[in-house]
């Protein structure tokens, strides 16, 4: 079976799952085809990172993804432009306050405003309970830590990232 064909010129018109879904079946036939292929493939599943909490207690070692997953990534902008559309709408009703309009600015969810963040804290975990986000929003109600956690895991995976975002183009 031979991979199918991507027309690379249509990527920018792709839905984000469609092109997810059809570069799925494109890596598959591929590492059908090609020993290499699924070689490396599982070589990337075997990485992982561990980033040690220590302290007077003992320590903890979090075994985490070795680079930010692809889907990880999608969920990290597709908040950032959620987050973005919910700014817009507060800065509407405030301004709508502010001329006088009386409307009703609840307050929101802390658990469900920061629940982006500890459902990526989940997906970077490998193992249980760390791989729960639930685990997470636990954790930080009360200890307040899951913001520093993220950036841990994220300085022991991002500098990978930013090596190969160095090669990328620019847009």
């Amino acid at each position: 079976m031979s991979a199918p064909e991507i027309n690379w010129d249509e990527v920018d018109a792709w839905d984000v799952d469609q092109a997810h879904d059809e570069l799925e079946a494109y890596v598959t036939a591929l590492a059908a085809d090609h020993a290499e292929v699924r070689t490396f493939l599982a070589i990337q599943d075997e990485r992982i990172e561990i980033v040690r909490i220590a302290g007077a207690a003992g320590a903890v070692d979090l075994r985490v993804v070795a680079v930010v997953p692809w889907d990880v990534r999608t969920r990290i902008a597709r908040y950032a432009t959620n987050a973005k559309r919910i700014a817009r709408k507060e800065a509407e009703e405030w301004r709508r306050a502010a001329a006088g309009e009386e409307i009703e600015i609840p307050d929101p969810d802390p658990i469900a405003m920061q629940r982006p963040m500890y459902e990526v804290l989940g997906d970077l975990c490998l193992d249980a309970p760390w791989n729960d986000w639930k685990t997470w929003a636990a954790i930080d109600v009360r200890t307040g830590s899951a913001p520093d956690m993220l950036e841990r895991i994220l300085a022991k995976i991002a500098p990978r990232e930013d090596r190969v975002r160095s090669f990328r183009p620019k847009r």
